[in-house]
């Protein structure tokens, strides 16, 4: 059974993270949080989120960010797409 939809506001803030499967590495390669970070930083400005704090370690990473628009869902979506691909 698939949980409920999670309830996005605007100005609010969410933390999230995300882990490997199995707790396998993400960022095992060489520039891979970096291409991250950076990933990052292009997802706050296109959908104007405002990243408090965040961390990456081997096999996840924390995010705590406050929305401007009700989009987390959306821009989870393009973060977690994109970055896996630099």
């Amino acid at each position: 059974m698939a949980r409920p939809l999670r309830i996005e506001y605007a100005v609010a803030c969410y933390h999230m993270f995300n882990r490997g499967n199995y707790r396998g590495n993400l960022f095992e390669g060489e520039g891979a949080a970096e291409a991250f970070e950076r990933t990052l930083g292009e997802a706050a400005q296109r959908y104007a989120w405002r990243v408090h704090a965040y961390v990456v370690m081997r096999n996840h990473f924390h995010l705590t960010v406050e929305l401007t628009e009700p989009n987390l869902s959306e821009a989870m979506k393009w973060l977690q797409g994109t970055w896996i691909l630099r």
